[in-house]
């Protein structure tokens, strides 16, 4: 199960920004991302393309199926500890 919660958390919290460039609202904003604040520093949080849909599983979302709501995350990385559906488990997961 530590698995699986380390390989959430490293595809959840991938930054968008590539190569030497600097990351900033702007840069990430021409991404179309918002720049939030994670433990380790700045992360560029992209918007999911099913964000909000239902759903019951994790494998029917692009990101992960949030538990509270039964709905798919709207953004990646979702920062901060959240609890998220996978293979019919509710599972909880901090992100920094």
């Amino acid at each position: 199960m530590k698995a699986l919660a380390v390989a959430v958390a490293l595809a959840v919290a991938t930054p968008c920004h590539a190569g030497n460039q600097v990351l900033t609202t702007e840069t990430c904003a021409a991404s179309g991302g918002t720049l939030v604040d994670a433990y380790a520093g700045p992360v560029c949080a992209m918007p999911e393309p099913d964000a909000g849909a239902a759903c019951t599983g994790s494998e029917q979302c692009s990101g992960v199926c949030l538990a509270e709501t039964r709905t798919c995350a709207p953004l990646r990385p979702m920062i901060g500890c959240f609890e998220y559906i996978h293979q019919g488990e509710i599972l909880e997961i901090c992100v920094d």
